[in-house]
């Protein structure tokens, strides 16, 4: 009876440990295939990255399909696009942070997220210089861009990737140029603006002082159909000083003969501004 009770005792533990065996070779088997399968994982991540900053490399050549107007509807649906871009490489560095990687991979995702955020940040400086093209500090912000574009250069050419190409990817040549570019175009937009305003003021200007003429031609004309006394008629009035005024006109006795000599006269002036009286002296 013991001899039957130990037998069946060794036969349980033998089949705890049958199924243990089991269990850890089911793990080590799920562990493998986990850390088997993580590099290819990766690999489709950076495949990914790839993808997403080369449509951000090539969206940055676009600036210079742009007017230069910050307020232009192409300038507006590009700084929308521009908006998009920086988070789409928000997400990809999370992701990318968030991934379990094999050992030989962890310090090259480290560089591949710091020049992914390195890339988000030339595009804010762009951001800026899309949006105040004309500011004060716009070339210092374009000078440090020119840095830090050469700078992602040299952070892409280490990111040793065999089925990826970040070096071209990441490249960012002549953005600077570009930018500089647009912001050209803009202060040609406010040199046109300034010149049209500046037509507009002299044309507008030329139309009042002849409003004014033809009021002063009018008036002569009314008193030159009414009048019997000599009186001196201005044809023309002209600010020299601001205390002096220089008149031309001609003297008028109510007939076609011309006045060649006036012995005594009541002097009695008054001016006009836009139709009224602003000095009267008798």
């Amino acid at each position: 009876m013991n001899e039957s009770a130990e037998a069946q005792s060794a036969q349980k533990r033998r089949n705890i440990l049958s199924a243990v065996a089991v269990v850890l070779v089911a793990a080590l088997a799920g562990v493998f295939f986990y850390f088997h399968t993580a590099d290819s994982r990766y690999a489709e991540k950076c495949k990914e990255a790839e993808t997403v900053t080369t449509d951000v490399r090539d969206f940055l050549m676009e600036v210079d399909d742009l007017k230069g107007d910050p307020d232009g509807d192409d300038v507006k649906e590009y700084l929308d696009r521009l908006s998009k871009a920086e988070t789409n490489l928000d997400k990809l560095a999370g992701d990318l942070k968030s991934m379990r990687v094999s050992g030989k991979n962890e310090g090259r995702n480290q560089a591949l997220v710091e020049a992914i955020l390195w890339e988000k940040d030339i595009l804010t400086d762009t951001e800026t210089v899309l949006k105040a093209p004309t500011d004060a500090k716009t070339a210092d912000v374009i000078g440090k861009l020119k840095g830090k574009a050469s700078e992602l250069d040299e952070r892409a050419a280490k990111l040793t990737f065999e089925t990826v190409d970040f070096a071209a990817a990441l490249k960012l040549d002549g953005l600077d140029d570009r930018l500089k570019g647009y912001v050209k175009k803009k202060e040609a937009l406010d040199a046109q603006k300034k010149a049209e305003a500046e037509r507009k003021a002299r044309e507008a200007a030329e139309a009042k002082r002849k409003a004014q003429q033809k009021k002063i031609e009018d008036r002569n004309q009314t008193l030159m159909n009414t009048t019997s006394d000599v009186i001196y008629l201005a044809t023309n009035v002209k600010r020299t000083s601001p205390s002096r005024l220089d008149i031309d006109g001609f003297f008028y006795n109510g007939t076609p003969n011309r006045v060649v000599s006036v012995d005594d006269m009541m002097l009695d002036v008054t001016l006009y501004k836009d139709g009224e009286v602003v000095y009267s002296q008798v």
